[in-house]
Parts: C-alpha cells; structure tokens; sequence
C-alpha cells in the first residue's frame, strides 16, 4: 500500500488543461495568416476603388484630346490665324481668346450689283464676322500676313466672311485663293448686267464729282451721258460700243467652276436677294453652315427709298441707303430705243449662263 499521494491524477489534469492550451494557441496561430489575407483583399478593393475613381474623374476634367496651346497653334497653323487682337479693342469676350482668323468664305463677285449690303445682312449673325472692306488681295500683291491683318477679330467657333469683288474678273486671282484655301466657300453675287453698267458709271462719275458737279445732276441728265458714253451712232441709229461693255458672266463662272466644285459655289441675284431677303438670306445661312436666325423675317427692302432695312440687334435697326439704282425707272420713254439694243447686245450671254447656271434671271 502505498503512503504517499497520489500524483498521476494531478498530472493528468494538468496535461489536459496543458493540451487545451496549446489548442487555443494553435488556433490563434491558425486564425491569424487568415485574417492577414482578409486584410490584404480588403486593402487591395480599397486601393482599386480609389485608383478606379481617380481615373474617372481625370477622363471627365481633362479629356484625352486637350493639348496645350502651344500645340494647337502648331496643329492649326496655315488654317486658322493666330495674329492677336488689338489692345482695348471693345467687346464682351476677352482680348486673348480673339483674333483674326483666315475666312472660310470670299465674296468674289461681282462688284456693283449690291454685295455691300449683302454683307450687312449677313454681319447680324452671331456666329458670322464679315469683313465689309474690300481689300483686293487676291488680285493685289500683298502678302498673306498683310490679309490676314485687314480680318476682324473673331472667335475659333465663328467664321470669317470676306469681300474680295475683283477675284472672280481674274483667273490669277481664283488661283490665288484656292492656293490659299481650296475649301473656302464662294459666295457670287450677280445683278441686271445693264444695271450693273449703269451703276458703275454712276460710282465713277461720283468719284469724279469735284469736276463735274455729277451730283447736281439729274436722273434724266445722268442717263445722256451713260448713253453718250455707251453707244455711238452708225447711219443714224445708235449702236453699242462693244468695247466698253462687261456684261458677260459666263466667262468668268467659267474660270470659277475649274478650280472650285458647284457645291462650293452660292450664287444670289441682287434683284431676288432684295425682293425676298428673308429667304434669300436663310438660303445663305445654310450654305455657310450656320442656323438661320428666326427674325430674318424682319429685313425688308424698301423700294422707295432704296433701302435694305434689318434688326442689327433687339434695340437697333439699321439701313443701307442707296443700293442700286432702278435701270427701269430711270430709262425714260425716249431712251427705249437704247435700252432694248442694250438688251439685244447682251442676250447671248445671259442665255449662255442661265443654260451652264440651270437657272434663269430674267434679263432677257
């Protein structure tokens, strides 16, 4: 029998409580590579959420398109302008986003026949800055940086409309401006080619009315003196001096049509343009490529007093006095005889465009 204690049991109670120790230390030394791996999964989700949402919001503020000024005036260079504007030029968009720009359309032709107020009509366009002096460049010898000096100042969204009257009277000079831009749209204007005489005699007689008193002329004094300088008489009969008259169109649409496609090419009559402005007008906003404007309703052409009258803005109105003269009314009775071989004489050309234009203007 033995005397002392026991101690087998104690032991064994011990390993137990020693082996549920270790289990639980094993347990947590299990658990913890796990959690270790949940964090991990958990930083990465946050970092690619983050990444994910940075990239948006750059894709969104800086486009992938922008490049830096610099860039774009290299890019756009011999397509746009970039001369800067003058100091303490006037307007509500600031100095440095305004230049000169080059014009993606030419007034070519043909001078006398009302392209002034043409102009001035398109000018209300918000999205046209026309350029109403005529410059002569294409059939001039200035140079390019000199042109595109002479151009208002305008905005990269807005186009640039030019008059250059003598271009399409010039082979050389509608070259010259399809070297320049051969994408450039080509707006003709064309009148009553005896209008157009009669006009321009009156524009260089005016130039000259320190000599000659022109002004205190009247209508019927006017007339005498276009005809005495238009015809000459043959077996007494008047006849028409070949020399002095340029009534032919066709030849010079001609010369157009070879550099420039039709589809480039818009053509108003000034006697339609001024019977009908409003459609004449919207006819051209679609052609340039800009909306046309709701109130082109509200230019009219006052027959009495010779005026083309529009809304240059909500609270102004503006006219253009003085456009054309009426060749009817202002060849009397008397001189009919002159006016019909006027006629005459220039009929075979008037035919001749309104077969290559497909259309017809009533000259005839």
């Amino acid at each position: 029998m033995a005397l002392g204690p026991d101690i087998s049991k104690p032991s064994n109670v011990w390993d137990i409580t020693q082996n549920r120790q270790l289990q639980q230390a094993r347990r947590r030394l299990y658990f913890i590579p796990r959690n270790q791996g949940l964090l991990s999964a958990f930083t990465t989700c946050c970092c690619l959420v983050f990444m994910m949402t940075f990239l948006e919001t750059s894709r969104v503020l800086i486009p992938s398109k922008v490049v830096s000024k610099r860039d774009l005036h290299l890019l756009t260079e011999g397509f746009t302008n970039d001369l800067q504007v003058k100091e303490g030029d006037d307007g509500d968009t600031p100095l440095s986003d305004q230049r000169p720009h080059r014009p993606r359309a030419v007034v070519v032709g043909f001078s006398h026949c009302g392209a002034y107020a043409i102009m001035s009509a398109l000018s209300v366009h918000p999205h046209l800055v026309v350029n109403k002096k005529n410059v002569y460049f294409f059939s001039g010898n200035q140079t390019t940086e000199w042109y595109l000096s002479q151009m208002p100042p305008s905005l990269d969204h807005q186009t640039t409309v030019d008059l250059s009257t003598s271009t399409i009277q010039h082979k050389a000079a509608i070259k010259r401006l399809k070297a320049f831009n051969e994408t450039v749209k080509i707006i003709v204007v064309i009148c009553d080619p005896v209008a157009r005489m009669l006009n321009k005699y009156l524009a260089e007689q005016k130039h000259q009315s320190a000599k000659t008193r022109f002004e205190k002329l009247d209508e019927r004094e006017i007339v005498q003196r276009f005809i005495d300088t238009i015809f000459t008489t043959k077996n007494g009969t008047p006849a028409v001096r070949t020399d002095l008259i340029s009534g032919d169109y066709f030849k010079h649409f001609i010369d157009l049509y070879q550099a420039f496609p039709r589809r480039q090419v818009h053509v108003v009559e000034q006697r339609r343009f001024f019977d009908n402005p409003s459609n004449e007008l919207s006819k051209l906003h679609k052609f340039l490529r800009v909306t046309p404007l709701s109130h082109t309703a509200d230019i009219q052409y006052d027959s009495l007093s010779n005026k083309l009258c529009y809304n240059a803005s909500v609270w102004r109105r503006m006219c253009v006095p003085e456009i054309l003269k009426n060749v009817s009314q202002m060849f009397v009775p008397e001189y009919n005889d002159h006016f019909r071989k006027l006629r005459q004489f220039l009929a075979p050309f008037n035919k001749r465009l309104y077969i290559y234009l497909e259309t017809s203007f009533g000259w005839l």
